[in-house]
């Protein structure tokens, strides 16, 4: 054996850890993940010297290192059937408020659309899948995109039911923001805006934009755009009211389409996503999955 060869105990194969020094012939001191701990080399052997069929030997872990191997897991969020959201909100349990929070986490997909009739609660389930964004992955950027009409109320809600002081800006605030992530100043933020405030202009998508107060819809538009598959912007992008992008020949559709690419999980919330034909329902499933603005 050596210094910096990986040994564990042969009476307690979980505890593992590295050599540091020896003491002398016999005696080896080892770093047990921060604990330090003289042994004799006969009660040690390395790591990589362990037989295959160790298991079928009955040499493994003691049920404390399990434990605490499960311990770990559950801290760290890695275990799908432990909803965290239950019981951190200000909000009454309702079972059937749970089911967008198990449908995305248990999902290959990245996106979800909620379209429980009025009254159900939608705002609540989308407050749930953040709060559990937060807690499984340290989630702390969300944005949020909803009639004009309905942005105090989404403040409102975030507040009182989640915790999450949300504020209330126009895309020129979200830009700066972004651009400070991209700097490498990433901090969270929770953002609401306005859909009729957000959407870029008609012909937006031009070589040439005024850079003018009343274009900068448009440049954070093609901002968006330029950065199409690289890093994600936000963790959470909630979509409210989604039927009003229903038509992919309107700058409404542009602009959700835009903002899906550059969210790591998008929330698409509607009590009415047929509105005269099922070519609606297409439509707004399209946004679900990240793909190319270009290609609809």
């Amino acid at each position: 054996m050596n210094i910096n060869d990986r040994v564990r105990l042969i009476l307690n194969p979980g505890k593992n850890g590295v050599i540091v020094r020896f003491l002398n012939a016999n005696i080896a001191t080892v770093d047990f993940n921060g604990i330090i701990e003289n042994h004799i080399l006969d009660s040690l052997e390395l790591i990589e010297n362990v037989p295959e069929d160790s298991f079928i030997s009955g040499r493994f872990g003691r049920t404390e290192n399990l434990k605490l191997l499960l311990v770990h897991e559950k801290l760290s969020g890695k275990i799908s059937n432990i909803i965290y959201s239950k019981f951190a909100t200000n909000t009454d349990f309702k079972p059937y408020q749970f089911k967008p929070v198990l449908n995305l986490i248990q999902s290959p997909s990245d996106g979800l659309l909620i379209a429980d009739e009025v009254g159900l609660g939608k705002t609540i389930e989308a407050g749930l899948v953040w709060t559990e964004l937060r807690s499984r992955m340290n989630s702390n950027r969300l944005v949020i995109v909803c009639p004009s009409v309905l942005t105090e109320k989404w403040k409102m809600e975030l507040s009182n039911k989640f915790g999450v002081d949300a504020e209330i800006v126009n895309v020129q605030k979200l830009w700066e923001k972004l651009k400070q992530q991209r700097m490498g100043n990433r901090v969270p933020f929770a953002f609401i805006l306005s859909l009729q405030g957000s959407r870029p202009n008609q012909g937006w998508e031009e070589e040439f934009i005024p850079d003018t107060p009343t274009n900068n819809t448009s440049q954070f538009a093609k901002y968006l755009d330029s950065l199409a598959g690289g890093d994600k912007l936000f963790d959470l992008l909630v979509v409210d009211e989604v039927h009003h992008m229903k038509n992919p020949e309107t700058v409404s559709f542009s602009f959700g389409m835009l903002m899906r690419r550059v969210a790591e999980y998008t929330l698409l919330l509607s009590a009415t996503p047929i509105h005269t034909q099922n070519e609606d329902l297409f439509t707004i499933l399209t946004q679900v999955e990240q793909k190319s603005l270009k290609n609809q």
